[in-house]
């Protein structure tokens, strides 16, 4: 899946930095600026943190100010281009998630 089809508004990119380390620029200025109409699109999971505990802060951070967190490498696995609608597809959408958070 391309991002750059995505019609993405803002980027925040830390390049060549580790999802190891929690402080990132570009991940506090996400943070900070995300609202709750948008939808943060991330490449997977472990490229926002590479630990559950990280992992849990940042998406429940995200899910306060009530935006949407969409890994790609899910939707691209599961061969959708958006978020499921139907419950059926959301539920696997939901524990792929879930499993790709653990492996972090």
């Amino acid at each position: 899946m391309k991002m750059k089809n995505l019609g993405i508004e803002k980027w925040f990119v830390d390049d060549g930095i580790s999802g190891t380390i929690r402080d990132r620029k570009a991940l506090n200025e996400m943070i900070d600026y995300v609202r709750d109409i948008d939808t943060v699109y991330v490449v997977a999971l472990d490229r926002l943190s590479r630990n559950t505990k990280d992992l849990e802060e940042i998406q429940a951070k995200i899910k306060a100010k009530g935006a949407t967190i969409l890994p790609l490498d899910i939707l691209e696995k599961l061969g959708m281009k958006d978020i499921p609608s139907d419950i059926t597809s959301k539920l696997i959408f939901d524990i792929m998630t879930v499993v790709s958070s653990f492996l972090c």
